[in-house]
C-alpha cells in the first residue's frame, strides 16, 4: 500500500509547523502579505492546515466550495500564486523534507493552484 503524501511528510507532526511557516512566509510578502489580514490568522492557520491536509492525502476533509468562498473578494492573479508556490517550496525545504518528497508536495499544490476556479 501506498503511503499518502500527507504520510509520507511525517503527518501532523511535520504538515502543521510547515503549513504555519508557509504562512508566515506569505505574511512578509509585501506582494502577497496583504491578502491575509493579520487579525484573521489564527482561522486562516486553521484553515490552511485542514486544506493542506486533504490536499495532501491526510484525514481531513475540504471543501471546493468552501474555498471558493473564501477567496470571492481576494483578487488573485497569477503572480500571486507564483510567489505563493516559492513560500510553500521554501517551507517545504525548511522543514527538511526530502528533494524528490518536496518537488512532488509543491506539483501538486501547484496543479491545484494553476487549475484554481475562483
Amino acid at each position: 500500500m501506498r503511503l499518502s503524501l500527507f504520510d509520507e511528510l511525517g503527518g501532523d507532526d511535520v504538515v502543521g509547523p510547515l503549513v504555519a511557516d508557509f504562512h508566515d512566509r506569505m505574511l512578509r510578502d509585501a506582494e502577497i502579505g496583504h491578502l491575509f489580514p493579520a487579525e484573521l490568522t489564527p482561522d486562516l492557520l486553521a484553515r490552511q492546515q485542514r486544506y493542506f491536509t486533504a490536499l495532501l492525502g491526510g484525514p481531513a476533509s475540504y471543501e471546493a466550495a468552501a474555498l471558493e468562498l473564501a477567496h470571492r473578494s481576494v483578487p488573485i492573479e497569477d503572480r500571486h500564486v507564483t510567489a505563493a508556490l516559492a513560500h510553500l517550496e521554501s517551507a517545504v525545504a525548511g522543514a527538511g523534507v526530502d528533494a524528490d518528497l518536496a518537488r512532488r508536495v509543491v506539483a501538486v499544490a501547484a496543479r491545484v493552484w494553476w487549475a484554481r476556479n475562483w
